[in-house]
C-alpha cells in the first residue's frame, strides 16, 4: 500500500490485495481513518465490530460506493473475497467513538453544475458519521465536462465565508488509458512564492498582488494534494474522470469560497449549456 501525507498530517494510500493474498492488518493509532472500497468484495473487522462481505461494485464507475469509518487506537483487518481495492485515509485525532459503515444505500448523492459543468457528487463519510476531522465523498464527472467549477477554495478560516480544510483527490479514468486537467492557482505569499517555484507553477502579479498558476495531467490512479488554491478540474472529450475527495480540518464543516472573478457563472447557468 503506497500513500501520501499532507502538511496537516492527511495521509492516503490505497490497498489492493490479490484473490489469495492474505488479510491485511492495521492500526489506526493516533488518526481516524476512512475506509472506501473502490472495486471488489471484502470483510472488514475494526474492533469488535465486522461487516461482510461488503463492497457492490465492479469498477468506481459501476455504483456507490461502501465505506468503513474507524477511530483511534483501533485494531483492523481486511480480508479478500476475490480481488478489492480499497483507498484508506486518515488524519491524527483524538476523538473517542466507535467504528461505523456507510452502506451504498445511505451514500448521499448530489447533482451539481449546468451543462457543461455537471457532476455527480457522492457524500460518503459526512455529518452521517460522527468523525472529528474527515469528509469523504466521490464526484463522477462526464467527458469534456468541468468540477469543482465555478472554482472554489478552502485554505482560510474565515467563517461564516470559509472555513479551511486541507483536501486531496485520487482519480480513475474511465477508459483508463484518457486523462483530464487539474488546474491549481491562487494568491502567493512568500511562502506561496517558494512552493510555487518549487512545483513548477507560474508566478504571475497582476492587480491583485502576486498570484502562482499550475497545471497537471491527470491519468488513472493519479493522487493530488490541494492545501491551498482554488482547484477546478477538467475531463477530456471521450473520458469520464472520478475523483475520491478526502478533506481534513480542524471545523469540520464544508464552507468554500468561491473565485469571485468566476461566480457569476451560477447566475447565468445558461452559458455552461452544451451546443445542440
Amino acid at each position: 500500500m503506497k500513500g501520501d501525507r499532507g502538511k496537516e498530517g492527511l495521509t492516503f494510500g490505497v490497498l489492493r490485495l490479490g484473490e489469495q493474498a492474505r488479510a491485511f492488518a492495521g492500526d489506526s493509532g493516533e488518526t481516524e481513518l476512512a475506509l472506501v472500497i473502490l472495486s471488489g468484495r471484502c470483510v472488514i473487522e475494526a474492533g469488535s465490530m465486522k461487516w461482510g462481505p461488503i463492497g457492490t461494485r465492479d469498477t468506481v464507475f459501476s455504483g456507490k460506493a461502501t465505506g468503513v469509518y474507524i477511530p483511534p487506537y483501533t485494531d483492523y483487518r481486511v480480508y479478500p473475497v476475490g480481488r478489492v481495492e480499497v483507498a484508506i485515509s486518515g488524519v491524527p485525532s483524538d476523538i473517542k467513538g466507535e467504528p461505523q459503515i456507510v452502506t451504498p444505500d445511505h451514500v448521499v448523492v448530489n447533482t451539481r453544475g449546468v451543462g457543461n459543468f455537471t457532476r455527480e457528487v457522492h457524500d460518503i463519510i459526512a455529518l452521517n458519521v460522527k468523525a472529528q476531522k474527515l469528509v469523504v465523498g466521490e464526484t463522477f464527472t462526464p467527458q469534456g465536462n468541468w468540477s469543482s467549477y465555478p472554482p472554489h477554495k478552502h485554505d482560510v478560516d474565515d467563517f461564516p465565508n470559509e472555513v479551511k480544510m486541507e483536501e486531496l483527490y485520487f482519480f480513475k479514468v474511465n477508459p483508463p488509458q484518457g486523462f483530464g486537467v487539474q488546474i491549481i492557482y491562487g494568491s502567493a505569499g512568500q511562502s506561496g512564492r517558494e512552493t510555487c517555484a518549487a512545483e513548477g507553477g507560474e508566478l504571475l502579479i497582476g492587480n491583485g498582488g502576486a498570484y502562482c498558476e499550475n497545471a497537471y495531467v491527470i491519468r488513472d490512479n493519479d493522487v493530488v494534494l490541494i492545501e491551498s488554491g482554488y482547484h477546478p478540474v477538467v475531463a477530456a472529450p471521450g473520458y469520464a474522470i472520478y475523483y475520491l475527495w478526502v478533506l481534513a480540518g480542524e471545523n469540520r464543516m464544508l464552507v468554500p469560497r468561491d473565485d469571485p472573478d468566476h461566480v457569476w457563472i451560477k447566475e447565468k447557468p445558461e452559458l455552461g449549456a452544451r451546443e445542440q
